[in-house]
């Protein structure tokens, strides 16, 4: 609850301040992006085996808003969104990647920028950003049955949305096309500081029940995107 309040509070003032930017005739901007996203994604088990050990790729969109506040200093507003499936190996079962987790990932992060710019069509940028991710995670386990009868069986953990705070640096690159519309090209270095658990009882056909854990953390992001934005 609180990560949202404060989410909110985030985008209440980014908001507040683009309509104070439009009031003031300054340059205002919406637009799309898309790119890939690379996340340093470790599961384990409570006793230390690990599942899945290392950075996940997949795909990213996302939809932003913003305003030059001075002819070298602007405010993005971003509300990203990315989805992967990742898989690992649990105790090393018929040696095969038995374990499937889905991760979602959705963040609201406000992008402070320095824009420098070399001509009137082309600028660099750089600066800083802090936000909120919110990620939820899927976790499928398929494997045999231990006590012999040959069938398989499927335990399925889900976590609700866990929202963290979230920080970060960007730099990249724009190009104007014409007084309306530019396009942008940018990576993303992103601290996530997801750390999960996931400790649900699980109940087998044959009504057997065991408290297992897992640990679910998510270091970091990068992300490699392409923007284009109408200005208004």
């Amino acid at each position: 609850m609180k990560s949202r309040v404060l989410s909110f509070a985030i985008f209440s003032f980014s908001a507040l301040g683009l309509a104070s930017a439009a009031h003031a005739g300054n340059d205002v901007f919406a637009g799309i992006e898309a790119g890939t996203a690379r996340t340093d994604l470790n599961v384990k088990t409570d006793d230390g085996y690990k599942l899945i050990d290392g950075p996940e790729n997949s795909g990213y969109f996302g939809i932003r808003f913003g305003a030059y506040l001075q002819p070298n200093f602007r405010v993005t507003g971003v509300l990203g969104y990315s989805e992967y499936d990742a898989k690992g190996n649990n105790y090393g079962v018929d040696n095969k990647k038995n374990v499937e987790i889905e991760v979602e990932t959705l963040e609201m992060m406000a992008y402070f920028d320095y824009v420098h710019n070399i001509n009137e069509s082309i600028a660099l940028f750089a600066g800083p950003h802090i936000g909120f991710t919110s990620i939820s995670v899927d976790y499928d386990f398929r494997h045999k049955d231990y006590w012999g009868s040959g069938r398989d069986y499927r335990d399925n953990y889900e976590t609700e949305s866990k929202s963290s705070f979230s920080y970060g640096a960007q730099a990249g690159s724009i190009y104007k096309l014409n007084d309306h519309f530019s396009v942008e090209a940018g990576v993303r270095y992103t601290v996530l500081n997801y750390d999960e658990k996931l400790d649900d009882d699980w109940n087998w056909s044959l009504n057997y029940k065991n408290d297992d854990e897992f640990h679910v953390k998510a270091k970091d992001m990068t992300k490699f995107y392409l923007s284009a934005n109408y200005h208004f």
